[in-house]
Parts: C-alpha cells; sequence; structure tokens
C-alpha cells in the first residue's frame, strides 16, 4: 500500500465543515497506548470462541443468529457479552480527537459504542440519535449530529443484532437522513473504517444517496489495499476508493486541513466559533455556557476535575476574587458533563441541606421528596432514593463560607457535616461534594474533623485531605485571558497591550508604567482583569460607533463586531489604574440615566455588605426591612418604588446581580471585589451595628430552627447596640423572651415592645398554646419571671401531654403558689411529700427485701402512669427516628426497652427515672398523720391495700396474658399516693443498681452505670404472680436487655420539703 493523495475535493469540503461521515466498526484504530475497538468482525469471532455452538468466520448478524439457535429467548446474554467485549475501552482515544479536530457535523456510524457520543459531547455539539430503528432525527439547534445506525450498549434496547434488525435499518435510513437533509444535501460522503464487500454498506449508500436527491458530489471510502473489481463497482456508484489505513488517513487529512484553514484563513469550529455575547463578563462569574469564552484556567480546570471525582469530598479554596465559581461552572461542569456526570450547584444561604435536596430535585425535575427516616444518614438515604445505584452526581457548594457567615446555628452546621460524612465512600450512587470558600474561611472547617460529641466519630476527620488552592492568574494565562475571549468575539487585541496589561513589558511614554499593568505581586486578579478588558472594550464599541447591548447580555441575534483594542486605545482611557480606581463611583453617576437616585442606591449598597465586610444575599424584602434599619431616613411605605427601581437601575449597571434558589430570588454584589470597597464606607459605629443586626437576625434563624432563646451574652452584645436596631415584631417578641429567662433587662424590652405595640402578656400567653412543646415549655418559664398572676395560666400546663411542659409548670407553681394547693389539678404526674417511710419487708421469704428500714426522701413528683406506646412515639418522632408502634396499643405501657433507652427517654422529658426508693415509697407509703420528719404512716403489702386483689391489677392470676392500657385498674388499684399500675402489668426499670439492703444512696448504687450491670426492677408483670407484684418486691435485670413485659416510668425532684433529720 503506497501513500495516497488527499483528493483536493475532499480536502475542500472537509476545511469548510461540509462533508458527511459514515463512520465504520469494521477497523479498529488501534494506536499506541489505546487498545481501540473491537470491530464487528471480531466480536462475532469472539462470541463463537465463547460458545460452542456459534459458528466461527461469519459476521455478526450470522453468529447472532447461531447464538440464539440454542438460546432463543437470552438477548440480554447476548447484549451482556457484548457489553463485555466493548468494555475494556471506555475512554475516548485518538480516533475521536481527530474527528473533533476536523470539526464534522453530521456522522453516521454502526458502532455499538458511545465513545464518540463522549467526546463531541465535551463541546455540547452533538445530539445522540438512538436507533430503535424507525426514530428519525429531531433535533434543534445543535452544531452536529450523531446517528447510530445499529444502537448504542448502554441503550440495550436500541441495540440492532439479527438480520431482522439489519432489515429495519435498511428500510429506515432513507427516512431518517430525509430528516437530516438540511445538513446533508450538498456534501460528498466520507465512509472511513467501513469494509467495502460487506454487503450491509450498499443497501446503506443506497439508501443514503437517495434521500439525498440532489446529491451529486463525487463520494470517498477509505480501505486498506481494496481489490481491483471492488474499486471498480464502487466507482460505477461515483465513490472513489482511497488505498489507505483508516487512521493514518484521517490523520494525514487532519493535517491537511489544518494548512488549508491557515492559506484561507478559515476559523476552525469547536472551541474557535464566533459567539454571539459579549467576550468579558465585568464581575459577573462565568456560567456552562460561557465556556467558549471562559480562557486562563486551562491546567486548573482538568486538575479540579481529577481530583473532584478521585475523592468523594474537594475543598477547593482561594482568595476572594481568584475565580472559583467560574472556574467551577465553565471549567469543572463540562467536563462532568462529558463523563456522564449530573451536577448541581447550591448555597449554604439558608439550610444546606435543603438547598441541596431542593437542588437535586429540580435538576432531576422531580417534585415528590423520598421518604426519609431523618437522622445522620438522611441526605444519603435521599441521594439513593432520587438517583438510584447508577447515578453519577457531583454536588457544588460555592461561597461555602455563607455556612460560617450566615445565620445559620451551630446545631445546624453539625447536622450538615454529619449527613456529608454519612455520605462519604457511597459505592452507589457515586456522589461527590466540592466546597468552595474563601481561604480565610479555611479554619472554620476544623469543626467537621471533630467529635460532634463525646464517644462519638468526628463527621470528616481529614476533611482537607483532598484539598485545591486555586491561585490568581500568572502572566501566561492572564494574556489568555486577554487575548482569546476578544478573538472568540471578531476583536483583536494588540500584543503589546497585551503583554503590557499582563507586565510582560512597560507601557512606552509613560511616568509610571506599573500604575499601566494589572500585575499585582506577581500575579493579575481575575477582577481587575474582567473591568479593565470590559471598559475597554465597551470603549471600543463606542468609539467604532456600535451601540452598547443593553444589560448584562447582549440581544439575542446580537453579532459583534470586528474591532481592534490597542495601545492608543488603552492610553486615552487612562490605564489600568484609572479604569479601576472608581468603577463604584462612575457606575453610581451613571445610575439616574437609568433611572435610579444615586444615593438611594449607595445606601442599598452599605446595605448588601456584612460587618466582615463580604457580599451579603439578600431577599427583597430583606432590603427593604435593611434600608428601613440603615438609618438613612427610608420609608418603606412611600420610598419602595423609587428603591425598586434604584435595585434593577444597579443591576443593569453590574452592581448587583440576582439569582434564584428554587423559588426564590436574591440579590448580591456582584462580586466581593466590591464588598471589601464599599465596606470601607462604613463608620466603626456601623459595623458594630451591623454585627449586632446580624447576630440579632441569626438568633431568629435559631428560634425558628430549633427553638433555642438568645444566650445571655449575645442578649448583652445585641443590648449594646440598641438604641441603633430597629428589630422587627418577632424578633422584639424574641428578645423579651430571652430576657424573661436570662434575667437580663426584661424591662427594657418589654418598654419596646409595649412601643412597637405588643401586648406583651398576650405574647407570653400565645406560646402557651403552640404546637411545639419546645414553644409551650419556653411560654411557662417566660410567665413564670412575670408573678403570680399568671399562675391561673401555669395550672392549665399541668395537663400538658408532653412531660417537659408540665415539669417547667411544676416548677414554676412551686415557686408562685408555694401552700400547693394547686397539686390538685395535676393530671399526669403525683406529688410524693418528703419524708421518712419503711423500705423493705421483714416478712418476706426473700433475702434481698431484708430488713425493713427506715429512708427520708425529699419530695418529688412521680408518673402517674408508665410511659405509654404513644408517648414513646412522640420522642421517636421528635428525635427523628423509625419506631413502629403496635396497632391498636397506643395506652399499654411501652415495652422492650432496655434500660438504656428508659434513660435516654427520661432526659429528653426533663425527667429521671426513678430510684427504687421512690418508686416503693410512692407505691407502699400512706402518710396517716402529719407530715415532714414527724409525719407517721403505714406500709401496705400492696397498693391499694394488705391482701391481694386479682381484679384491682393485671398479674398472672387475672388472666390477661399481655398488656392491658394504663389506668384500666384506676383508681381501685391506685396507691396511697394515686399511683396507677403499680402491680403487674409491667415491670418498671428504676436507677438503681441491684445491692443488698439497707438502701443508701451515697453507697455508688445510684452511680451511672458501667456498661452491662444489673439495674433494679419493680412491681410485677401481667407475667409474674401476686408475690412479684408486692410493692416491697424486687427483681433484677442487665441494662442491655429488655423484656416484652418489662416497661418504665419517670420522675421530676421537687424542692425538699424538710432537710433530711440528723443521723438519717
Amino acid at each position: 500500500m503506497t501513500a495516497t493523495p488527499i483528493p483536493p475535493e475532499l480536502l475542500e469540503n472537509v476545511a469548510a465543515g461540509r462533508c458527511v461521515l459514515f463512520l465504520g466498526a469494521d477497523d479498529r484504530y488501534q494506536t499506541t497506548g489505546w487498545p481501540g475497538l473491537p470491530t464487528r468482525r471480531q466480536l462475532a469471532d469472539a462470541l463463537a470462541a465463547n460458545y460452542s455452538w456459534v459458528r466461527p468466520h461469519q459476521t455478526l448478524p450470522q453468529a447472532a443468529a447461531d447464538y440464539f439457535s440454542k438460546r432463543p429467548h437470552d438477548r440480554h446474554g447476548l447484549i451482556r457479552f457484548l457489553r463485555e467485549q466493548l468494555d475494556a475501552t471506555r475512554q475516548p482515544g485518538p480516533i475521536h480527537d481527530l474527528l473533533l479536530e476536523l470539526g464534522f457535523d453530521a456522522i453516521v456510524t454502526n458502532g455499538y459504542d458511545d465513545l464518540l457520543f463522549q467526546a463531541f459531547k465535551t463541546q455540547r455539539r452533538v445530539l445522540q440519535v438512538i436507533g430503535d430503528v424507525e426514530t428519525a432525527y429531531a433535533g434543534g439547534k445543535e452544531e452536529a449530529i450523531l446517528i447510530h445506525l445499529v444502537g448504542v450498549i448502554n441503550q440495550p434496547d436500541s441495540l440492532v443484532l439479527t438480520k431482522k434488525d439489519q432489515r429495519l435499518v435498511t428500510i429506515n435510513l432513507s427516512k431518517k437522513l430525509e430528516a437530516v437533509r438540511g445538513w446533508c444535501s450538498l456534501r460528498p460522503l466520507l465512509f472511513i473504517g467501513w469494509d467495502p464487500e460487506d454487503e450491509l454498506l450498499g443497501h446503506i449508500y443506497t439508501a443514503a444517496t437517495a434521500a439525498l436527491r440532489e446529491h451529486k458530489q463525487r463520494n470517498y471510502l477509505v480501505w486498506p489495499d481494496p481489490t481491483p473489481q471492488i474499486v471498480a463497482e464502487w466507482a460505477q456508484e461515483n465513490v472513489a476508493i482511497i488505498d489507505a489505513q483508516p487512521l493514518l488517513f484521517l490523520q494525514a487529512l487532519q493535517q491537511a486541513v489544518v494548512r488549508e484553514q491557515r492559506l484561507k484563513g478559515v476559523t476552525r469550529r469547536g472551541k474557535e466559533m464566533l459567539v454571539g455575547k459579549l467576550p468579558y463578563k465585568y464581575l459577573n462569574y462565568y456560567d456552562p455556557e460561557d465556556a467558549d469564552i471562559f480562557y486562563g484556567r486551562e491546567v486548573e480546570a482538568p486538575l479540579v476535575y481529577r481530583k473532584t471525582l478521585n475523592h468523594s469530598l474537594l475543598v477547593l479554596f482561594g482568595q476572594s476574587g481568584v475565580g472559583k465559581t467560574s472556574l467551577l461552572r465553565a471549567g469543572v461542569v463540562p467536563l462532568l458533563l462529558a463523563d456522564g456526570y449530573e451536577f448541581v450547584y447550591a448555597r449554604a444561604l439558608g439550610d444546606p441541606l435543603a438547598a441541596i435536596r431542593q437542588a437535586v430535585l429540580a435538576a432531576r425535575q422531580q417534585t415528590r421528596m423520598p421518604e426519609l427516616t431523618g437522622g445522620p444518614e438522611a441526605l444519603r438515604q435521599f441521594l439513593t432514593g432520587v438517583l438510584g445505584a447508577d447515578g453519577k452526581l457531583v454536588i457544588m457548594l460555592d461561597q461555602f463560607e455563607e455556612l460560617f457567615t450566615g445565620s445559620l446555628s451551630r446545631q445546624t452546621q453539625n447536622q450538615f457535616w454529619q449527613q456529608v460524612g454519612a455520605c462519604q465512600e457511597m459505592a452507589a450512587p457515586k456522589v461527590h461534594f466540592i466546597l468552595s470558600l474563601r481561604e480565610d474561611y479555611l479554619p472554620h472547617l476544623a469543626e467537621a474533623s471533630r467529635p460532634p460529641a463525646d464517644g462519638q466519630p468526628a463527621p470528616l476527620p481529614h476533611i482537607l485531605y483532598n484539598s485545591y488552592r486555586l491561585n490568581r492568574l500568572d502572566a501566561h494565562t492572564a494574556y489568555l485571558a486577554v487575548v482569546e475571549p476578544a478573538r472568540r468575539a471578531r476583536c483583536t487585541v494588540d500584543p503589546r497591550l497585551a503583554r503590557v496589561l499582563v507586565g510582560e513589558e512597560p507601557m512606552p511614554d509613560v511616568s509610571d508604567p506599573a500604575a499601566w499593568s494589572l500585575l499585582d505581586e506577581g500575579q493579575v486578579p481575575p477582577p481587575a482583569l474582567q473591568i479593565v478588558m470590559d471598559g475597554l472594550y465597551r470603549a471600543a464599541l463606542h468609539a467604532a460607533g456600535h451601540k452598547l447591548p443593553e444589560g448584562v447580555l447582549p440581544p439575542t441575534g446580537w453579532q459583534p463586531p470586528a474591532l481592534t483594542l490597542s495601545l492608543d486605545l488603552y492610553r486615552a482611557q487612562g490605564g489600568a489604574a484609572r479604569l479601576l480606581a472608581d468603577y463604584v463611583g462612575q457606575a453610581l453617576h451613571r445610575l439616574p440615566q437609568q433611572g435610579g437616585d444615586a444615593a438611594l442606591a449607595q445606601s442599598l449598597l452599605k446595605v448588601m455588605v456584612t460587618s466582615q465586610k463580604t457580599k451579603a444575599a439578600q431577599t427583597w424584602a430583606e432590603m427593604v426591612q435593611g434600608m428601613a434599619e440603615s438609618g438613612a431616613g427610608f420609608d418603606p411605605q412611600q420610598d419602595q418604588p423609587a428603591l425598586q427601581k434604584t435595585r434593577d437601575a444597579l443591576v443593569n449597571a453590574r452592581l448587583l446581580r440576582s439569582f434564584r434558589v428554587g423559588e426564590q430570588t436574591y440579590f448580591e454584589l456582584a462580586h466581593d471585589h466590591m464588598a471589601a470597597e464599599i465596606g470601607g464606607w462604613l463608620s466603626k459605629e456601623e459595623l458594630q451595628t451591623r454585627l449586632a443586626r446580624e447576630l440579632l437576625r441569626r438568633e431568629w434563624e435559631k428560634w425558628q430552627s430549633h427553638t433555642l432563646l438568645i444566650a445571655a451574652d449575645a442578649l448583652a452584645l445585641i443590648h449594646e447596640q440598641r438604641a441603633a436596631l430597629r428589630p422587627r415584631p418577632e424578633e422584639l417578641e424574641l428578645l423579651f423572651r430571652s430576657a424573661l429567662v436570662a434575667g437580663y433587662e426584661a424591662v427594657y424590652w418589654f418598654a419596646r415592645a409595649q412601643a412597637a405595640g405588643l401586648d406583651v402578656s398576650q405574647i407570653a400567653r400565645a406560646g402557651l398554646a403552640s404546637e411545639s412543646y419546645q414553644s409551650r415549655k419556653a411560654a411557662v418559664q417566660a410567665l413564670a419571671g412575670l408573678g403570680e398572676r399568671f399562675a391561673g395560666d401555669l395550672i392549665e400546663m399541668l395537663a400538658d401531654p408532653y412531660p417537659q411542659v408540665r415539669v417547667a409548670a411544676i416548677h414554676a407553681l412551686e415557686q408562685l403558689r408555694p401552700d400547693l394547693g394547686w397539686h390538685r389539678h395535676l393530671k399526669y404526674d403525683c406529688y410524693v411529700a418528703a419524708g421518712p417511710f419503711i423500705m423493705g419487708d421483714d416478712n418476706s421469704r426473700e433475702k434481698d427485701e431484708k430488713p425493713a428500714h427506715e429512708v427520708y426522701l425529699d419530695a418529688y413528683y412521680i408518673g402517674k402512669y408508665p410511659v405509654t406506646n404513644a408517648e414513646y412515639q412522640r420522642y421517636m418522632d421528635d428525635i427523628g427516628r423509625v419506631w413502629q408502634l403496635p396497632k391498636g396499643k397506643e395506652q399499654h405501657p411501652v415495652v422492650n426497652m432496655r434500660w438504656y433507652d428508659a434513660q435516654d427517654y427520661a432526659v429528653w422529658a426533663g425527667m429521671r427515672l426513678l430510684t427504687e426508693a421512690q418508686w416503693e415509697k410512692a407505691a407502699t407509703w400512706e402518710v396517716t398523720e402529719g407530715e415532714g420528719e414527724k409525719a407517721a404512716g403505714r406500709k401496705r403489702p400492696y397498693p391499694w391495700g394488705d391482701r391481694f386483689d386479682k381484679t384491682r391489677c393485671n398479674t398472672e392470676e387475672s388472666g390477661r396474658r399481655g398488656t392491658t392500657p394504663v389506668g384500666q385498674y384506676s383508681p381501685q388499684g391506685d396507691s396511697p399516693h394515686g399511683v396507677a399500675d403499680m402491680a403487674g402489668n409491667v415491670w418498671e426499670w428504676t436507677s438503681t443498681r441491684k445491692k443488698a439492703y439497707p438502701y443508701d444512696a451515697p453507697d455508688g448504687r445510684e452511680d451511672p452505670p458501667s456498661g452491662y450491670d444489673s439495674r433494679v426492677m419493680r412491681g410485677g408483670s401481667y407475667y409474674s404472680d401476686a408475690a412479684s407484684a408486692r410493692g416491697g418486691s424486687r427483681r433484677g435485670s442487665l441494662t442491655g436487655y429488655g423484656l416484652d413485659s418489662l416497661g418504665f416510668r419517670c420522675g421530676v425532684v421537687s424542692r425538699p420539703f424538710s432537710p433530711p433529720p440528723a443521723g438519717r
């Protein structure tokens, strides 16, 4: 085989982008370092080698027919075999790079792989048409089209495997090519890698030329060593066979096309295409659709892309203004899309977990949230439910410093770390996180590497292991960012100007050359480059007599005129120092021309900066509120229309930008670069007031999210700036509540609330009716601080179904009404007065119940009933854990509880497990006269009296053989203190370690357990007999085990009724 010259007609058409490529699968296109793809004949031979009944040396459809002769219904088996053969080559190779370079915009292939689609997808130029063979192309404005004649391996139902499938391809090919006739008419057809002796190729060629009725061009087929007969046969069809290896021919063609384009000045396709947009972004970030003008990060983009996929989490950090957002959106995202990954972009403005969920659902065009169990695994469950096992997703949390600068509580931050930590090392789906933030906030990430509590693992112990610092542009990359975007918009940047800007040569004939360079400490800040280049480009437009496009983007269909950015133009604009000196001031000066008010705009821009001189993302309502608080004399009722016009003018001037998160629109400064300048406008007093205002906002968010009142130290900081603050009514309510509980300046905030028209008593009283038990508890505590006049309201809370509220009411009433007359209103709790009682039973047959001895106890309250299934369900719902409530047993006592489960519930309830002394006194001790130390009494063997009565309890003798609803035997089975179910039904855990009498709390029996030790349980159960139901009966059980006859009840200590007598 000798080298064959490339036909001039073919070269001319390919160089001009006028050629239809038919890429065959009869050549491997193999090169050194890239294995290539198995040909269709090799696939058939491999099938024969693996299955003995498949004959060798056949076409693939013939081999498939043999395969189906023994396995007529195993299409999936054959597809699985083909996938195994093709999976050896997972990445595009040199053949695909050549096709990209050559710029084919219409390609037909009979390969099963999708590597060509992957390669073209990096430039978003192709629409893949997958054959179910009757599908025709119906695309829109794509720059290239790819037709898979025989389907594609990742769409199994589309694959053409049998002779019948091939006949359908031939029949429908004419219709397919007719649908893309506008792409293909009057163009030569180039067949690469097709065996000219394949009968199917003849059918395909006939159908293709029939569809292209106006087709008159000579066509070409590249194949090595064709026979003279084949050459002659194809010549009759107006097809010239080029004797060459397909890959070597394409390499030669690519080199020839480059020479041809240089000679004729033809601009190559792909990233060299002209753009209908402004070449510079000013202070706006680049989006994925701006990848065609995004230059200067050719090294960083693939590096960050690889680091993202090599680990489950990447921390991207750098100084403010280095272009982290643009790198992700315009540099990394296109690479991810080309690799089959989805991406979502989220901000930590509110709850970052909610932002992630919302972004993922929006990207998937789903509205239904999958069912979640809550807890640290919630995000992982969500991602698995939405993405499925085959999902591939990258979650970008940009401007992540907002997690620390916003109003998020520490609890919300911890939940975020825990749930992201639970997503690490997910095998399926593939999920990767990018946290992008300013480097001065990098130390805050250390929180994720610390255990949230003792005994718990750190969510992300090595959070900075995979990290990357993005620097500003160097001279070389800055040169690209100056020159290349302009070239895409038909604009030439004088090379001398470019070199001056990036500091490679001095500006001639000026006294201070450094002032004309963008170089700062050896690097070029991207914001400065964008401001200067945008200014120069707009000046050139104006000088050439062209109308500037309105707003940030040019109008649809706008075509950039041919321009030149010269040294003289740069000199006329005063250089970089002048362009950068007051770009905000210049924009404000021009604002009235766009309907804005410059003074109002200056005040609004100050509102858009945080106390840390970073930009603040705000809703329109927050902007109006900020103006009302700014002290600028802004009247929200009268001045809001003027403010809205000013806001819109600032957006058009590109000082503000808007974006959406879900259904909410936010506004923020166009860049952090501006925040530093505008932050300099704020006085020290304004910064302190802003800090207090932001603190109040965060405290309000914490109150909303977690019902947390403002801590005393934070309240003091806010109080210092009280004269300058203009809290909203809801914030005044929070301040008043917090001041009441903290006992700090409550009188002041009471007066501020009254001045705002708030009824303070109604604020506190309204909390008593809240659906949140936490709010009701806070309201009880607040009213307790206002004095005895609210005692009646608090008495009603003694019947609250949540123990936390009842405990708060009990403690409040003990202070407000020490006469204890309100005890008659207790519903779910019983009072046991302080004083001595006799513990143990000398008449018992059990040694561990002896000797009887006197024990003194302080006053306490005990739950009237054991904790029920319904109460336990409320607890599990509140802590976000799944628990199955036994159907129909809502009011039965909860069982199968380990001691630790009971203890956790008691802590949540604001109570404690009873000691066994407290339990026995409540069950057996009857005060006959007196009170306190001098009280006389008697011990009942059973709660109701001296003799066992099976009608008063649920024990083995009662024959129930299971639990009964609590209180079913009340009041006839109650103890002297009114406590129900203290004999039978279920055993009840106590806090006490099982030790011999006499009972002595300080002897270690009430110490917390270490591991699984034995704790006392009391009361007997439905499964035990009358002897076990005695008030003095005691059993032990290991803390780590539960029983279907074992429950618990809780109590809370009262103020001591009197000190225990000396010697006791």
